[in-house]
């Protein structure tokens, strides 16, 4: 490693423990910048955060498709921003995320509903473990909400084998017939991407904020849809008749809220160094707006995670009462 990639990790570590501060700092005319050349950023953000909210996979999709019309409606011969060349949505539905998304968010509708039947059928006693889990995600979820407003701020560490160690780590202890492979993937094409921005004088030719954007979004929006799938694929397998002496439903749980969190770790690691990077090569107001986008995807991404993860909470309630009735 050389002096340089050192220097740029350091910073990128205090890009990512100071990103919310940064983001006020800069306030409206930052978003106003992002609102502008992503038409569907507004409402994105707005409907997200509000409550009755429509289906994750529903505001993705309308946000894309507002885009997409915007584009159209850009006259090719117009000279354009590089923030424009790339999109998260786009990037997020081109990895398969937004399918992936859409299938869980359907299993786990017919497994809440599945659920909410099978309470009427079993004793109250067996009802403990259940109320238990619902307690456990949704501490989860606050816990996830409040250093998303910046009460706490995890981040900085990129070393990709110890991610990927760990990675596996936390999936073997799911006891699923699920590997951790498309996960370790990502990982290590984002380290691979950041390889770009770490390069030294005698490579760095033709590099550019911009080029580096592209990539730390790619990198962002990879890891999103690969966790998409991931979470799909393991609800399923959780509704599948389980061995008598497999996993206990509660170290499940615990195992995939600990995934959820090693995931967006690296992604808000990973956002951290590629702004470092933009900010090393270029000081300008348009390279500002790159890294500022990147930390709102981040932080954005993130939010689809826990919301993945919290979708996989009925499967695991269906799998506990109907191995619970069966006893």
């Amino acid at each position: 490693m050389t002096s340089l990639s050192s220097a740029l990790q350091e910073r990128g570590s205090e890009l990512v423990s100071g990103g919310l501060d940064a983001l006020e700092t800069l306030g409206k005319k930052t978003v106003a910048v992002l609102t502008e050349d992503d038409p569907g950023f507004r409402s994105k953000r707005q409907r997200l955060i509000q409550g009755n909210q429509p289906n994750l996979s529903e505001v993705l999709r309308e946000a894309h498709a507002q885009r997409e019309a915007a584009l159209a409606n850009v006259d090719s011969d117009q000279p354009t921003s590089g923030i424009k060349h790339v999109h998260f949505t786009g990037l997020f539905d081109e990895y398969q995320g937004l399918v992936h998304l859409e299938a869980l968010e359907l299993l786990s509708r017919q497994c809440s509903a599945r659920v909410d039947v099978m309470r009427s059928d079993v004793d109250k006693s067996v009802l403990a473990p259940v109320k238990s889990m619902s307690a456990r995600f949704a501490e989860e979820k606050e816990r996830a909400e409040q250093e998303e407003e910046g009460e706490e701020e995890e981040g900085g560490d990129v070393d990709a084998e110890k991610r990927i160690a760990l990675l596996e780590e936390i999936v073997g202890r799911l006891g699923l017939a699920v590997t951790s492979e498309k996960l370790t993937k990502v990982v290590r094409e984002s380290d691979s991407r950041l390889a770009t921005c770490n390069a030294t004088d005698e490579t760095a030719e033709g590099i550019t904020a911009e080029i580096v954007y592209e990539e730390g979004l790619r990198s962002l929006a990879q890891t999103a849809a690969a966790s998409m799938e991931f979470f799909h694929k393991a609800a399923e397998l959780i509704l599948l008749p389980q061995e008598p002496d497999s996993v206990s439903i509660k170290d499940r749980s615990e195992a995939f809220l600990s995934l959820c969190d090693e995931l967006c770790k690296h992604i808000s690691s990973y956002a951290g160094v590629f702004a470092a990077c933009i900010n090393a090569l270029d000081s300008s107001d348009a390279a500002t707006t790159h890294s500022t986008s990147l930390f709102l995807e981040a932080a954005n991404s993130c939010s689809y995670v826990q919301d993945a993860c919290q979708l996989v909470l009925p499967a695991l309630q269906q799998a506990y009462l109907s191995q619970a009735s069966d006893h």
